[in-house]
């Protein structure tokens, strides 16, 4: 590997963990969560207010996933897509049109010093749609930072637009599907705990007795449901109340190693191998409920909301559930694989073209002969 080589994947490497240490420090999903509580009060008028957000929020490069999980947890599936995709597009042709038109000059010029964008803008003239669409689908390329870069290439804008809008469908269905999946459980967990007498824990669990197979599920079930509802609406006191949690679920995996706590063996699995699954995913559910205390503690409510998550799907795993198919979200991730296959095979030789093409321009401006040129008389072949 040459130093030049070397050096190029330093760069990469650097570039990569700073952006993922500006995602982890900057607090992204906290603003997410100040939106979407503003956005719900707005009535008829959330939509428009969702669009604006959107489009401030991409102009300032910050990752649309969450937004648009929002709109599946606010719409629905289908109603929170069509939201969420106007939303992207319009953002998407904002940035673009920000890039071609504000920033373009001293982009497209610090750019064109490299060959590799040099053979993409080549490429994106010749065969815009195939080279959008692909990147679109492609989770490699970042939503916020291609709006820009595409902006100082040379595809046409209603291209860009148009390309951009089918490329994000299958990414925005599963996120939308997801977000209304979840929504619809945290429903359902606050009307079983309204069916079943509130917010009141069952008697057995926090007793000293020893809990059958029965007490163990109610008591796991209440905990997960608790904090679906907690996730679905902010509480006051919520930091206290995810602190309870996390001491009731580090209780009851001793209980479990102890014996003193019976969880319900899946199909083929013996009570012991049951016992220490159980463990195990309480005492992760322990902790994910705890770094949602601090995190609540320190108003970071955002970030509590996906330690709330996963604290939740802890207590299913502890539980004993199976995970249940979700056959829109497969059928959305198997049809952007074909795509993703069929249109990548395409601007792959669409791209490899253009670099030949650009390797050959290079050649003739500095004097050398393209690739197949017969050698002058007197040199060898």
């Amino acid at each position: 590997m040459n130093r030049a080589r070397a050096l190029k994947i330093v760069v990469l490497l650097t570039a990569a963990l700073a952006l993922a240490a500006a995602a982890y420090f900057l607090p992204i999903l906290d603003w997410i969560a100040t939106a979407q509580a503003k956005i719900e009060t707005y009535g008829a008028w959330a939509p428009v207010l969702y669009v604006f957000l959107y489009i401030v929020f991409t102009l300032c490069l910050v990752p649309g996933s969450a937004l648009t999980f929002t709109a599946g947890l606010l719409y629905g599936p289908v109603t929170g897509t069509a939201i969420s995709l106007s939303a992207s597009t319009v953002a998407a042709c904002a940035s673009f049109l920000v890039a071609r038109y504000v920033a373009r000059e001293r982009v497209a010029k610090r750019l064109g010093l490299f060959p590799k964008f040099r053979a993409l803008d080549r490429a994106v003239a010749k065969d815009a749609w195939k080279i959008v669409i692909l990147m679109r689908l492609s989770p490699a390329f970042p939503y916020v930072l291609l709006n820009y870069a595409f902006g100082v290439t040379r595809v046409r804008f209603t291209t860009f637009a148009l390309c951009s809008l089918v490329g994000m469908i299958p990414a925005t269905l599963l996120l939308t599907s997801a977000a209304a999946a979840l929504g619809r459980a945290a429903g359902d967990a606050a009307k079983e705990m309204a069916d079943t007498g509130g917010g009141a824990p069952p008697a057995g669990l926090g007793a000293r007795a020893t809990m059958d197979a029965k007490a163990y599920s109610e008591g796991v079930s209440w905990m997960r449901n608790r904090q679906l509802v907690m996730w679905r609406e902010a509480e006051d006191g919520e930091a206290a109340e995810q602190g309870k949690l996390a001491d009731l679920a580090g209780w009851l995996s001793e209980r479990v190693a102890e014996g003193k706590a019976t969880p319900e063996p899946r199909p083929g699995e013996s009570p012991e191998e049951a016992g220490g699954r159980a463990a195990h995913a309480l005492r992760k559910a322990r902790d994910s409920a705890r770094e949602a205390e601090r995190l609540l503690a320190a108003g970071r409510q955002g970030s509590a909301r996906e330690r709330q998550k996963d604290a939740a799907a802890w207590l299913l795993e502890a539980r004993g559930d199976r995970k249940v198919i979700n056959w829109t979200l497969w059928s959305a991730l198997g049809a952007t694989l074909l795509v993703t296959l069929a249109v990548g095979r395409m601007a792959t030789r669409a791209l490899a073209e253009a670099a030949r093409e650009t390797r050959m321009i290079r050649r003739e401006e500095g004097g050398a002969p393209p690739p197949g040129a017969e050698p002058p008389a007197g040199q060898p072949r």
